[in-house]
């Protein structure tokens, strides 16, 4: 009978230990999932990242000042592309300021997702150097795929409930550095709406026109029609784009968004 006792004392002393081992591994697990977030935007995670971008893309990459947790909004201070040897100290790509606010809570929720883009600053040289080669040669090659065979074409989901775009200031340049030209946008804008549904998303563009030092302003409002289809799907049929130039609406613009792979009659 005490033999039987403490056969089942042992017992119910194990299965404390289990228990408590158990709930331990849950707090720690708990524990983890809640600090994920930050020690992904911690520096030593931003150089990580920095780091296997540069590797992919055959120059160096520079990721900075990322926030982003359960609750807080998404936020990149700097994603950029920096000047490489013989490139005349023109930065290949520079992103500032990247504001998106959804929450890492929200984005687990699952689309569809109320989405807002805000961006301080995009600059983007493609600079030809005196070799007669450009800054774009080992990118290209590093994002080139070849195309696939077995892909099938079909309406393409958006996981959005409807979409704002605030691109505050973009430059976009062509510099020869042979031929002592440089030509492109600058202090360009771009805002875009989208108030979801089969609703039409518009927007206006406006900036400078450059060439060398003649500078040309010029601004264009635009509405894309008919591009949602079915089920939050991007149309496989037809989609109309009209431009406002401020002379009044030029002629509309049809555009095939289908995946298929040719334009529907």
């Amino acid at each position: 009978m005490a033999e039987s006792s403490a056969r089942r004392g042992a017992q119910h002393r194990w299965r404390r230990r289990i228990l408590r081992g158990m709930a331990a591994v849950l707090v720690l697990l708990v524990l983890l999932i809640a600090v994920a977030p930050t020690l992904l935007c911690s520096g030593p995670a931003e150089r990580m990242m920095s780091r296997r971008a540069s590797e992919f893309l055959g120059r160096q990459v520079i990721i900075e000042d990322i926030d982003f947790g359960w609750r807080t909004p998404l936020h990149a201070g700097r994603i950029s592309l920096p000047a490489a040897a013989g490139e005349d100290n023109h930065d290949l790509l520079d992103i500032r300021g990247i504001s998106i606010p959804i929450t890492l809570a929200e984005i687990v929720s699952l689309p569809p997702y109320s989405i807002s883009v805000d961006v301080e600053k995009i600059e983007l040289n493609v600079v030809r150097m005196k070799d007669g080669g450009t800054n774009l040669t080992s990118l290209l090659a590093a994002l080139h795929t070849e195309p696939s065979t077995n892909s099938q074409g079909g309406p393409v989901s958006l996981p959005l409930k409807d979409l704002k775009v605030n691109l505050r200031r973009i430059d976009i340049r062509y510099i020869d550095i042979p031929k002592h030209l440089t030509a492109g946008l600058e202090d360009g804008t771009v805002i875009l709406d989208w108030p979801g549904e089969k609703k039409p998303l518009t927007g206006n563009l406006a900036g400078n026109i450059v060439l060398n030092d003649m500078r040309l302003p010029w601004s264009l409002g635009i509405n894309l029609s008919s591009w949602i289809g079915a089920e939050q799907t991007l149309t496989t049929d037809t989609a109309v784009l009209t431009v406002d130039s401020g002379g009044g609406t030029n002629a509309p613009v049809y555009l095939d968004l289908s995946m298929a792979g040719g334009r529907k009659n």
